[in-house]
């Protein structure tokens, strides 16, 4: 195992919070409108899938499906989507990321102006990388 992938597997113990969530949906997040209005959530580590589900129903009671492929290509490795179908939209109005279905590519104010959220929003950001 990698160091990133232990430091990773270390900061999925700790507690769900929206500033985590709000990095995690804008880096991996894809919005769909299939009978209503979607959100997929893409991770290559089962464990980091089993903590976004887990950070929905505690912070928003969605909940959410996941669902496993093996990826195309000669590698060994799958892929987990976390799919939300009810309260996908409210989740996004919530994160301050979509107004009216336009969809918001800055950082909220609330995330500029809270010192804690700030931290967070960077753990996620890294928890939620691609690397």
């Amino acid at each position: 195992m990698s160091f990133t992938s232990d430091v990773k597997k270390e900061l999925t113990r700790n507690l769900a919070t929206t500033g985590a969530l709000l990095a995690l949906v804008r880096m991996n997040g894809s919005v769909g409108i299939f009978n209503g209005l979607t959100l997929s959530i893409t991770t290559e580590n089962a464990g980091t899938a089993k903590y976004i589900y887990q950070m929905l129903q505690e912070l928003y009671e969605i909940h959410a499906e996941i669902r496993v492929h093996q990826k195309t290509t000669l590698s060994k490795n799958r892929v987990y989507t976390v799919f939300i179908t009810e309260g996908a939209g409210e989740l996004l109005d919530e994160l301050s990321l979509a107004d009216s279905l336009m969809l918001d590519n800055g950082v909220p104010e609330f995330v500029k102006n809270d010192e804690f959220i700030k931290k967070d929003y960077l753990r996620g950001a890294f928890l939620f990388g691609r690397s």
